[in-house]
């Protein structure tokens, strides 16, 4: 008797599109409470499946994506600083740095996040970014890492939202402006 062959198990391809899934849900209050657990689950059966399918342990695409998940969630365990967390603790085991692209996405979640604070933990968050990145010579000319348009889009746009309540702001805006356009060559957006 012909047995059939077991199902195919599914690859890294699959495991990613699925977190990128959960990366952009939105529960109805917003808090995306139940994203970062789900997504907690899919690596470990990426793990799991792992064993049976070698080579399709996580990787850094994995956890940026997981990253990702995290800095969108509000709740008390997850949301940008467990992202932050996460952020740190992969670079140190793995010698690599996350793209500014993930940082942004936790640089977002600072910025859009609840209580009036929110720019001030957002530009903590930058700062230690940038001192850490001072620390790795490798970072010097390789945009890959370094602030982008992105980056200063969402400062100024945070800055923007929290004037109403902090006259200050705009101070701020325009020196992370020129902090970014002189330090890091920034070409600001014309559109």
């Amino acid at each position: 008797e012909d047995a059939l062959p077991p199902p195919p198990l599914p690859d890294r391809i699959n495991f990613h599109a699925v977190l990128d899934a959960w990366a952009n849900v939105k529960d109805p209050q917003d808090r995306n409470v139940e994203a970062p657990k789900h997504a907690k689950r899919v690596v470990e059966q990426m793990i799991n499946t792992s064993k049976y399918n070698k080579g399709l342990e996580p990787d850094m695409e994995t956890h940026c994506k997981l990253i990702a998940v995290l800095a969108r969630s509000w709740s008390k365990q997850y949301g940008p600083k467990a992202a932050e967390s996460l952020l740190l603790e992969l670079e140190r085991s793995s010698n690599e740095l996350v793209p500014i692209i993930i940082v942004n996405r936790i640089l977002q979640a600072y910025a859009s996040g609840p209580g009036r604070d929110r720019m001030e933990q957002a530009e903590s968050f930058l700062e230690r970014r940038l001192e850490y990145l001072e620390s790795v010579p490798s970072t010097v000319n390789n945009r890959k890492f370094l602030p982008d348009k992105v980056t200063l889009h969402i400062l100024l746009a945070g800055f923007s939202r929290v004037a109403k309540h902090n006259p200050d702001a705009p101070v701020a805006a325009q020196r992370w402006m020129n902090r970014l356009v002189e330090q890091f060559g920034v070409e600001p957006s014309i559109e």
